[in-house]
């Protein structure tokens, strides 16, 4: 008996401890970022999408800040992933520029012309990403979060709301890194909304998407939210759309609808459906709100105007969109269209649109994030 007493006390220990050291996802002790170590290198030629990486680093920086020196390193690409490398012997990448240009171990001249070449494309790349976020310093002017000067790029000190909006884009943009990035999904999708209620003036704007809320407008199973939406379009459910699922609850796609009431009931208006698109592959998704999508489902005699929302900032070094021919027959809003409806929401004295408990309260968490190698 009293053995089994001492291995009950210890048992009571170790759960003890065990809830200690386990917080649950979300708590006040879990980090709001992972893997920030890890550069994107699994998009090489995205170039825009590694200045947001950088943002990222600089924005929870010991010191808040990052010179163009620091993006070499941070920047380091194993040559083997180089798409100008030959692939020489993995240990060359942990080495310094010059010890890998040197390589004095008797591996050879093409060993060392390969590990010069890693070395010029790991420059080439973080001058290039620098030179783009210069490129952003400017195309945002005060809507941009840093201060970019010299061989430098900083995280500003005081943040107005435009400029937190800029962290928020940025985060949503962040999925790998961010921990809790579907609540930031669901906030961006009232961004979009709202973004929409901005660029169309006179529209009645509502969330489609299963971050709609409380709103009464769409609610229940997918073909009680088509019934809806066809009533709300002035329009009619297509015959086959009552074969759908009752058991489909998703939204295929469409995250945000919008339209414009010339007057009366009938139909044929001006009608957006919208994509409201966090990660990569949006290009991909801009296709589910285009009317041959929906064309099966709702009758919509004035084809939509086809929407996507992106958190990314799209553009290349000299402002123009990074790859316009991934831009399939869509409306596409970017960072840089999303920040102009931003201030201008707060010059009419407005809320921008995603600052609800959950969105504010992980971007304080990254605010005060400090991330150390």
């Amino acid at each position: 008996m009293r053995v089994a007493s001492t291995r009950d006390d210890r048992a009571c220990v170790v759960s003890r401890v065990r809830s200690r050291s386990r917080p649950k996802l979300g708590g006040e002790s879990s980090s709001p970022l992972k893997v920030v170590g890890s550069p994107p290198s699994d998009a090489l030629k995205e170039v825009h999408l590694w200045a947001d990486y950088v943002e990222l680093r600089c924005l929870v920086a010991p010191d808040r800040a990052l010179t163009r020196g620091d993006l070499v390193g941070i920047l380091r690409l194993d040559p083997e992933d180089s798409p100008e490398s030959e692939g020489p012997d993995e240990d060359v990448a942990q080495q310094s520029d010059a010890d890998q240009v040197g390589h004095v171990g008797g591996a050879g001249d093409d060993n060392n012309s390969a590990a010069a070449r890693a070395v010029d494309n790991r420059h080439r790349l973080a001058n290039e990403v620098f030179d783009l976020i210069e490129t952003r310093y400017l195309l945002y002017a005060d809507t941009y979060p840093f201060d970019v000067s010299g061989e430098e790029i900083r995280r500003l000190g005081s943040l107005d709301q435009v400029q937190r909006t800029y962290i928020f884009l940025l985060s949503c943009a962040s999925g790998r890194y961010v921990s809790q990035h579907g609540l930031l999904a669901k906030s961006f999708e009232r961004l979009c909304a709202r973004v929409l209620e901005l660029s169309v003036p006179g529209a009645s704007v509502h969330v489609f998407g299963t971050a709609q809320g409380n709103n009464s407008l769409f609610s229940g199973n997918f073909v009680a939210r088509a019934r809806s939406l066809a009533s709300y379009l002035g329009e009619v459910m297509q015959p086959d759309a009552e074969k759908i699922a009752r058991s489909e609850n998703g939204d295929r796609g469409l995250d945000v609808v919008a339209s414009v009431n010339p007057g009366d009931d009938l139909s044929s208006r001006l009608v957006i459906f919208a994509q409201a698109a966090t990660g990569r592959e949006w290009h991909v998704k801009q296709h589910s709100v285009t009317s041959a999508a929906w064309d099966q489902i709702v009758q919509v005699r004035s084809p939509a105007v086809a929407t996507c929302l992106i958190p990314l900032c799209f553009r290349d070094v000299a402002g123009d969109w990074h790859d316009p021919t991934l831009i399939h027959r869509s409306w596409l809003l970017d960072r840089f269209r999303i920040l102009r409806q931003a201030k201008r929401a707060t010059e009419l004295g407005e809320e921008i649109g995603w600052e609800d408990e959950n969105a504010t309260g992980i971007l304080e968490k990254i605010l005060n994030y400090t991330f150390t190698e």
